[in-house]
């Protein structure tokens, strides 16, 4: 099956390595020139968006996984009237933990919609993201994130994806498990042409 995945950056093959099967092929846009997609305003990022899924969809993917979640807040509701391929957005399956229990980690657009729209708990990880892009040192952030009460952190940039439990040794909620279900509804569906 090809499988066509966008992200600002190194986020995107974190979900592209937790995804993939041995059946799959990728096309995976890492889209660096633009990093980071949290301080892009919603009219580029819609614009963004149809272009880079245009072009997935002209490579002949079968559906596409929009992995930023601030590209999924902003544009999968646009990319899904669009196009006609099934297209996921990681940050739908963060909806039944945005409660006061939780706290959202992402991107400051990623933030800005979560304290606009729900009652997470948020904290701004722009700076977090980009010293795991440019693999500076996290533990500041660490030290930072170590003194908030929370139930767990829900991890609202794919760029977290990439530590493992030694380096955020804390309680955590990702999309990917529930993604990689999506998926294999998917990948039945288009093996019995019902999309």
């Amino acid at each position: 099956m090809l499988i066509g995945i966008i992200d600002s950056g190194k986020g995107g093959l974190a979900v592209a390595e937790k995804i993939k099967t041995k059946k799959d092929q990728l096309i995976l846009i890492m889209d660096q020139g633009y990093f980071p997609y949290g301080n892009k305003s919603k009219e580029f990022l819609l614009k963004r968006a149809y272009y880079l899924t245009d072009f997935l969809v002209k490579q002949g993917v079968e559906f596409i996984v929009i992995a930023c979640n601030t590209l999924s807040i902003y544009a999968y509701p646009f990319l899904k009237n669009c196009f006609s391929i099934p297209i996921l957005g990681v940050f739908d399956y963060f909806q039944p933990y945005l409660t006061k229990e939780y706290t959202l980690i992402g991107s400051k657009t990623t933030i800005a919609y979560a304290k606009a729209y729900t009652s997470v708990q948020t904290y701004d990880g722009t700076e977090f993201i980009e010293a795991i892009e440019k693999k500076k040192d996290i533990e500041p952030f660490i030290l930072a994130l170590s003194e908030i009460q929370t139930k767990a952190f829900l991890l609202g940039c794919t760029h977290f994806l990439v530590l493992d439990s030694k380096s955020f040794p804390f309680p955590t909620i990702e999309q990917i498990s529930l993604l990689k279900r999506d998926i294999e509804g998917i990948r039945k569906k288009l093996e019995n042409s019902s999309f």
